[in-house]
């Protein structure tokens, strides 16, 4: 590993610059990585396995190199600690414990943040505008007890910027899976929605999307938001690029779009990699509004996006209130799914 590099310490203004030197070598990808797979993908998790025993036989090479040239083991045990902080590897969480539910998960990896940022500002005085736990890469790997695989998350230090990037109101953001109340009448709808977020690389490779009916009040937008919220903060990277994904309310959307005539918000709200329309047929669509939700889901159909539409309108009242060629697009791209049962919100 070390045969090719011929450069000694001397040839260095310090020893940090010299380890760097050292430690240059095969990337990721050499291994078989493969940026178009998801991170689990057995392709993905043999190559990052090979990848991770190659850096640590040639951190064990470096070390010993640097122990010849030095005699400090004290110094260089020092520059070890340090690297972890300075390095470009993000850093791995081991849970001790599975999180019971999405935002136990999230206290978790904001504590881990918080235990790594303080340990480097504190002990080692590293004060980057970097972050040290992701390293600028935004994303964090963790693994399960008992799950041999490692999995992806999104850094805690840019929760709350996606949250916002999200539109997700605050009296939304802690709806999740579990604190959804499952009755006889919307287990089926939970149920669908669940796998459709735990299997998303497979829906955002067939581009499948959902038209979630049911009345007011039966927990749409809850089962909605839990599905984005968990796709935010476990989130999905395309060629290391990490996907969007944003909630609309269509009437509000419409409005917000109408008095600003910004032609840049439909276009990337059209173009994130998952979408919740809701409030789909709440209004009389004018001509105006008729070519924007068309634009909307029109790109979205052609590029096949993975899409979550809600209404509280049946499919064939829901006629009478679009565009025939929303309906079109609709009809060919989303498979429909009905949830029942009363209102939840008569019943507080």
């Amino acid at each position: 590993m070390l045969e090719n590099k011929t450069k000694r310490l001397k040839d260095f203004e310090n020893i940090s610059l010299y380890y760097k030197y050292l430690m240059k070598d095969n990337s990721l990808e050499d291994f078989g990585y493969n940026p178009l797979l998801k991170h689990t993908n057995p392709v993905n998790q043999k190559a990052r396995k090979k990848y991770l025993a190659h850096r640590k036989k040639l951190k064990n090479q470096v070390y010993n190199r640097l122990l010849e040239e030095t005699d400090n083991k004290a110094k260089i045990d020092n520059l070890y600690k340090k690297q972890y902080f300075i390095s470009n590897e993000p850093f791995t969480l081991n849970f001790k414990k599975s999180p019971d539910s999405i935002f136990d998960f999230i206290d978790q990896t904001k504590n881990f943040h918080s235990r790594v940022k303080n340990l480097a500002n504190n002990k080692y005085e590293i004060n980057s505008n970097r972050c040290v736990l992701c390293k600028g890469k935004n994303r964090i790997f963790y693994k399960l007890p008992g799950d041999n695989k490692e999995y992806l998350f999104l850094c805690p230090h840019i929760y709350q910027d996606f949250l916002k990037k999200s539109y997700i109101s605050k009296r939304f953001e802690k709806k999740d899976f579990k604190k959804f109340k499952i009755t006889d009448e919307n287990r089926a709808a939970y149920e669908t929605i669940k796998k459709y977020t735990q299997n998303f690389d497979i829906v955002l490779n067939n581009g499948e999307s959902l038209l979630l009916i049911g009345g007011i009040g039966t927990g749409k937008t809850h089962l909605a938001i839990a599905s984005l919220l968990n796709l935010i903060y476990k989130p999905t990277f395309y060629k290391y690029k990490l996907l969007k994904k944003k909630y609309i309310s269509l009437p509000i959307f419409l409005n917000e779009l109408k008095a600003t005539d910004n032609e840049q918000l439909l276009k990337e709200t059209s173009e994130a990699a998952y979408l919740v329309i809701d409030d789909l047929g709440i209004e009389n669509l004018n001509e105006w509004s008729r070519e924007k939700v068309f634009t909307l889901v029109n790109k979205r159909y052609q590029e096949k996006l993975p899409t979550l539409f809600i209404s509280d309108l049946s499919a064939s009242k829901l006629v009478h209130k679009l565009d025939k060629r929303i309906m079109s697009r609709l009809h060919e791209m989303a498979r429909g799914v009905v949830i029942g049962g009363e209102d939840m919100r008569k019943k507080l």
